[in-house]
């Protein structure tokens, strides 16, 4: 969904509506209110950013990592996961997963495994989650004799 256009600020227009007279009391000029509460009302469009991590030089699978608790999903509400993930070693190879309730059943999604240091992978995941249910992720890898090092970033926000 697109935020709507804001309409110009009123530069013109004094910030207090002197048209009542010095004797009544100052009051914020309608043209002005107008102009913030269209401020006020996009922001509230705007995609909330609830979390992000970012961990380096990662050597092992991670499991169970929260991104939300279940305590604080407490709202019906649309998230969009945004990741991304490379490699730092030849060889190893890595992929990321989500897991979260929806409907009562538990989903997990895989993003393109990782299997090249010049090729990693990113993606956005939209998802909608039963209330009062974690989000966690996680990743695999295959590690062979030399090790695995990689990156993971991730980020959760609230779009709805």
């Amino acid at each position: 969904m697109a935020l709507p256009s804001l309409p110009p600020p009123p530069l013109l227009t004094d910030v207090l509506d002197s048209s009542k007279g010095v004797s009544v009391a100052r009051k914020m000029h309608r043209v002005w209110v107008q102009w913030l509460n269209a401020i006020v009302s996009r922001l509230q469009l705007a995609p909330l950013i609830v979390t992000t991590s970012y961990q380096k030089s990662i050597t092992t699978a991670l499991s169970n990592q929260m991104l939300l608790p279940a305590a604080s999903n407490t709202q019906t509400a649309l998230y969009r996961i945004s990741y991304h993930n490379d490699l730092n070693t030849a060889g190893g190879k890595s992929t990321f997963t989500i897991t979260y309730v929806c409907d009562g059943v538990s989903r997990t999604v895989s993003g393109n495994q990782v299997t090249s240091v010049t090729d990693p992978t990113s993606g956005v995941l939209v998802i909608d989650p039963d209330v009062n249910t974690a989000i966690v992720y996680g990743t695999t890898c295959v590690i062979p004799g030399p090790g695995i090092d990689y990156n993971l970033s991730v980020t959760l926000e609230r779009v709805s």
